[in-house]
């Protein structure tokens, strides 16, 4: 069964401080199935991301499509999998097993992303 701890939420929230200090994110979902970083603040302009949705959600299989972004939203992914992540899922099967789910998005649906200096 999927699941992530306060503890491992934590530790997300500490890496993502560490590797990004000129972001700020919201970082939830311990004693759940998922993790949900939203970067909520940063010097970035995701302007071309965010001009149809206020606060898209990254698809975490398709980061080809983000273009300049990807290399990004790759680093945010790696630390949020750094927590005993797996998958090993089989939809062929209709089997999915994961140890969490991930949710990656700019801004959330209450509160846009800022974009700062």
């Amino acid at each position: 069964m999927a699941y992530i701890s306060v503890e491992e939420v934590k530790n997300v929230r500490e890496k993502l401080k560490e590797q990004f200090p000129k972001f700020k994110f919201s970082v939830s979902g311990g004693s759940s199935l998922e993790l949900k970083v939203a970067i909520m603040k940063g010097p970035e302009d995701f302007s071309e991301l965010t001009k149809d949705w206020s606060n898209p959600t990254i698809n975490e299989y398709h980061l080809h499509n983000y273009g300049k972004f990807e290399k990004f939203f790759e680093k945010i992914l790696k630390v949020m999998k750094s927590q005993d992540w797996f998958d090993e899922s089989d939809s062929m099967t209709d089997y999915f097993h994961v140890a969490y789910y991930l949710n990656l998005s700019i801004g959330k649906w209450n509160k846009p992303y800022e974009q700062v200096k």
